[in-house]
């Protein structure tokens, strides 16, 4: 892999899409030792280092539908990290909906900001194991998400959840709470099932 050294005033203003060199894909932060190597190919409106932290706008994941991240920013600290995928896996209504973002890396400290509300509920798969809040990974002034330990890739699923009214009665606390119980069931439910087709397309490979 050649990774590029990139000046931290560098400021990309026009839409680029990847032609699928590394110069297109690869995002160094010298400061923090950190890498950002993306594996799809993408589209982004702007892209800028500041703070040993690049942000992106509108960053479009083109091997992937429905896989537009309007805000996204992230910083590496003694870490080269490939992002493999990001995608909405459920869409109800432009406050509801639920993603999901994997990547590699070889360990070190990473920090993301999904731009999505306090409301959002997350799901951590690091190294293969799901990972409760404060085990590996938390949470920061509402947005911010690192992860601590991960040795060999790091999966993130979020939903965003529309935050309630107040509530006026016990039937609407109960649509809110199975509201919320089958958002977190769901994503639970897709996350094994991707887990069970990564491990038998492994197997597969190796008969």
């Amino acid at each position: 892999m050649t990774i590029i050294s990139l000046a931290p005033s560098l400021l990309l203003d026009k839409t680029q899409a990847s032609n699928g060199s590394e110069s297109s894909k690869t995002f160094a932060i010298p400061d923090s030792n950190g890498t950002i190597v993306f594996n799809s190919d993408i589209l982004y409106e702007k892209a800028s280092l500041e703070d040993s932290k690049w942000s992106f706008v509108n960053l479009q994941f083109l091997n992937f539908s429905n896989s537009t991240l309007h805000n996204f920013s992230v910083s590496v600290q003694n870490s080269v990290i490939s992002i493999n995928e990001y995608s909405i896996t459920n869409f109800w209504a432009p406050d509801h909906w639920s993603g999901r973002f994997e990547y590699s890396s070889n360990g070190g400290n990473q920090t993301f900001n999904f731009h999505v509300n306090q409301g959002a509920v997350y799901i951590l798969y690091i190294d293969g194991v799901a990972k409760e809040k404060g085990d590996g990974w938390n949470i920061s002034n509402g947005e911010l998400l690192t992860v601590a330990s991960a040795k060999n890739n790091a999966t993130i699923i979020f939903a965003l959840v529309p935050r309630p009214r107040p509530l006026t009665n016990s039937w609407e606390n109960i649509f809110w709470v199975l509201l919320v119980a089958l958002v977190i069931v769901a994503l639970v439910i897709i996350a094994l099932a991707r887990q069970v087709m990564r491990k038998n397309r492994i197997r597969d490979n190796t008969l």
